[in-house]
């Protein structure tokens, strides 16, 4: 789990030395691209599943912004491997400034569209019925999905052109429902 965090990071600066000649010309950014990473507790929170995010925003108005985010989850009991989990997920939400003390921190809420689509599978151990005979039992699940989500967002600027974003967003799908946490680093084009 560190390497994909410590890859986030690396990315993040080697896009930031990539854009150092597009920033002297943009003097107000409308583009933002983020990558993130973070944990969302799924259903009844019994599964707890590890997040990639890679998202990309445009400022429509002063205050509004419209939001795409792809999302890959994976979650799998690592004691034992009695389940193993995977989701990909496709987000458009709108986002609005609600609170802004200062030019380095803003607040935002929003709310979207979700498509989940979702990948379970539970394995049990083989249980021996006769001497040349197994039952092996485990289940399955795989499902296609449209949702909604709730989100808010704290950003905080950590130089002109490069953010951190502390997110809380919950999803829902008909009966189920997902409550996650994503921190993100990103930067203003």
């Amino acid at each position: 789990m560190h390497r994909i965090l410590k890859l986030t990071i690396l990315i993040f600066i080697f896009s930031s030395f990539l854009n150092i000649t597009l920033k002297a010309q943009n003097i107000n950014p409308v583009y933002r691209f983020s990558l993130g990473y973070g944990n969302t507790l799924l259903g009844t929170g019994d599964y707890i599943a590890h997040n990639f995010v890679f998202e990309g925003s445009k400022e429509l108005k002063r205050k509004i912004e419209a939001n795409a985010n792809i999302t890959i989850g994976l979650s799998s009991d690592h004691k034992s491997w009695k389940y193993s989990l995977y989701y990909f997920q496709v987000n458009l939400n709108f986002t609005r400034k609600i609170w802004q003390p200062t030019k380095f921190y803003t607040l935002k809420i929003g709310a979207g569209a979700s498509f989940f689509r979702y990948s379970y599978a539970s394995y049990f151990d083989q249980i021996l019925i006769e001497p040349n005979t197994t039952l092996n039992l485990g289940t399955g699940e795989e499902y296609v999905t449209l949702g909604y989500n709730i989100l808010i967002n704290n950003e905080i600027k950590v130089s002109k052109s490069s953010f951190v974003n502390f997110g809380a967003l919950g999803q829902f799908y008909g009966v189920n429902q997902s409550i996650g946490f994503i921190i993100s680093l990103g930067r203003h084009f």
